[in-house]
């Protein structure tokens, strides 16, 4: 099982084999981006707060680069500019309104009285002014994007180009004035849900319901044009969605919530808080709605087997997270006191309830530690005996008693190795096989004596002496066996009889 781990710490931060591990977003361990210069910083006024300083995108960390358009979002919310845009929009739709209900009493009177025309201009002076905003803020929210991606930016001024300035071919959505059927309550006086089927009837005068009642609302329709598309909110936020595609490629939405489904991992050390973990994930879940789809891949887009991956994972399937993440030992005690199918919906409640429990997991860690049974959260008793040798080369009879609980050494120390610079925590003075208590160097012991060593040079002789006997005496068998078959054949021949 493929593990990656920190360079300082060697803690296991990813369980199981990710192919596509490189389009992972956002990682346990992070990434840092170049610093920024103090002359590279640029200002933005906001209105009640002053300016405030903010520094370009300088890092080429996909993470860093969806992490600075998130504080350009952010930015832009506190600035009012999406809402101030909005709001301009809907005085275009009232005024609109106004102006095609007096156009059209033109049509059928043939003329306005002089309120009635002011009344027109009015609204199409409102028109006019209300596009002139929407225009302007349109234009300091592209120039703020490029300021916020710095190096980024030319990309992204390709898209708009290339989609809002230039004619294309494209299907846009228009709206107009028509008048269409509401359900009315007669004792309420309040307009209901639309009436289609009535829809037909609204010029006719014969038609007379009292539940139902027609109004002036504005109703889509698409065309498909040869044309520039024009600076909008809508449009804008499209070349913003290319751009992000562009730079990281589609199905990263996808691929976030694979890594933090099945392959995230809570550090194994047990010396994270709980609660600092279910804040990183609750963070990576929040920028998930900014990461491309592989929905929005062309070809993709309109396939209903493909769905739409760029959706916030909900409260159970976090909670279901933070829980998979944790090491064994942890999950075996959170499920012993807590019955399998008592779900939970918050996860920084979650985190509260497991906090103790990797406390306690740490100390019981330790304690088996330094009683001989390994560490690492297991919690198999099976695999904390003395004799399980699995992984001590010396085999299971090595003494771990005199173990330091506190710092990992063995509590052993022989003087005169550690002044010849030779491994001297294995073993005490008095025990020491190399050096005498003086320091001279022990004599090396001699694993033979020499009557031992001339045995074994006899014994050897004597079974080579043996084995070249039985080797000619099996030679000699076979000779004298294939010399019988020779005569046998021979006289074999000699008594056959001749057929003429």
């Amino acid at each position: 099982m493929a593990e990656r781990k920190s360079n300082k710490s060697q803690v296991k931060l990813e369980r199981g084999f990710m192919r596509d591990s490189d389009k992972v977003t956002f990682k346990f361990d992070g990434s840092k981006g170049k610093l920024v210069n103090k002359h590279e910083l640029f200002e933005i006024k906001q209105n009640g707060t002053g300016s405030h300083q903010y520094s370009p995108l300088k890092s080429d960390v996909y993470g860093d680069f969806i992490m600075k358009l998130a504080e350009y979002l952010n930015v832009m919310n506190d600035m009012g500019f999406i809402a101030k845009i909005e709001e301009q929009l809907q005085l275009i739709d009232a005024a609109l309104i106004i102006k095609h209900e007096l156009e059209e009493k033109f049509k059928q009177d043939g003329s306005l009285n002089n309120q009635e025309k002011a009344r027109l201009e009015a609204q199409k002076k409102q028109i006019k002014e209300s596009k002139g905003y929407i225009d302007g803020w349109l234009q300091k929210m592209i120039k703020h994007y490029r300021d916020f991606m710095g190096d980024r930016a030319s990309s992204f001024d390709d898209i708009v180009h290339k989609t809002l300035l230039s004619p294309v071919e494209h299907e846009q959505t228009h709206y107009r004035l028509k008048k269409v059927a509401f359900s009315y309550d007669t004792q309420t006086k309040t307009l209901g849900d639309r009436f289609e089927a009535f829809d037909d009837r609204a010029d006719d005068p014969t038609f007379n319901d009292p539940e139902v009642k027609f109004r002036w609302k504005m109703m889509p329709y698409t065309i498909r044009l040869d044309a520039k598309r024009g600076l909008s909110l809508d449009g804008l936020k499209y070349c913003i969605h290319r751009h992000v595609c562009h730079v990281g490629g589609y199905g990263r939405a996808e691929v976030q919530k694979k890594y933090m489904t099945n392959h995230a991992l809570f550090p194994n050390d047990l010396t994270m808080e709980v609660k600092a973990f279910a804040e990183m994930l609750m963070d990576m879940n929040k920028n998930i709605p900014l990461l491309p789809s592989i929905k929005d891949k062309p070809e993709y887009r309109n396939n209903e087997d493909v769905p739409q991956g760029n959706i916030p994972l909900t409260n159970l399937e976090m909670c279901t997270i933070l829980m998979d993440c944790m090491p064994r030992d942890v999950q075996l005690a959170f499920h012993a006191k807590n019955p399998t199918d008592q779900l939970r919906f918050d996860i920084m409640l979650l985190a509260e309830e497991l906090q103790p429990l990797v406390r306690e997991c740490a100390g019981t860690r330790k304690l088996t530690k330094a009683t001989g049974g390994g560490g690492g959260g297991n919690t198999n008793p099976k695999n904390n005996t003395p004799n399980d040798n699995r992984n001590n080369r010396s085999g299971g009879n090595r003494n771990n008693g005199n173990r330091n609980t506190s710092s990992g050494e063995t509590g052993m120390h022989c003087r005169m190795c550690k002044e010849h610079g030779k491994n001297h925590k294995t073993h005490n003075s008095k025990d020491c096989r190399i050096f005498n208590e003086d320091g001279t160097k022990r004599p090396r012991k001699e694993l033979f004596t020499q009557e031992q060593v001339d045995m074994f040079l006899d014994a050897a002789e004597r079974r080579r002496e043996s084995y070249r006997h039985e080797r000619r005496s099996s030679s000699g068998r076979r000779s004298s066996r294939r010399k019988d078959r020779s005569r046998s054949r021979s006289r074999s021949r000699s008594r056959s009889r001749s057929y003429h």
